[in-house]
């Protein structure tokens, strides 16, 4: 049995097309996008993404989180998620970072 409930940071361009591709094989896409524009808000929507009201909820259903943001973001996200995770006690959620970061920075990073 495959993922059912994925969350993507972000809903941006890459993060919608993502989206559908998922939910026309049966997947849940989760986000939270609080922080988001207008614009993410609505590709989220119009893409059938289901938006969580807070982080913790977003670690707390999803099975994997993946990070699809700008480069200079990607640390930030990974962080946040990360922090989420440790807050709430959750250990076996899975993270892809599939952001476009040089090797040397996600070795930095070591957040998991």
């Amino acid at each position: 049995m495959g993922l059912q409930r994925i969350g993507i940071m972000s809903i941006g361009e890459m993060g919608f097309h993502w989206a559908k591709l998922l939910k026309s094989h049966g997947v849940e896409v989760l986000t939270y996008d609080k922080d988001r524009g207008e614009t993410s808000r609505k590709r989220a929507e119009n893409a059938g993404v289901k938006s969580l009201p807070s982080m913790a909820q977003l670690i707390n259903d999803a099975e994997l989180i993946v990070s699809i943001v700008i480069p200079s973001a990607a640390r930030r996200v990974a962080e946040v998620v990360a922090t989420a995770a440790a807050q709430s006690g959750r250990r076996n959620l899975l993270f892809l970072d599939a952001n476009a970061i040089a090797p040397m920075t996600a070795d930095e990073s070591r957040a998991f």
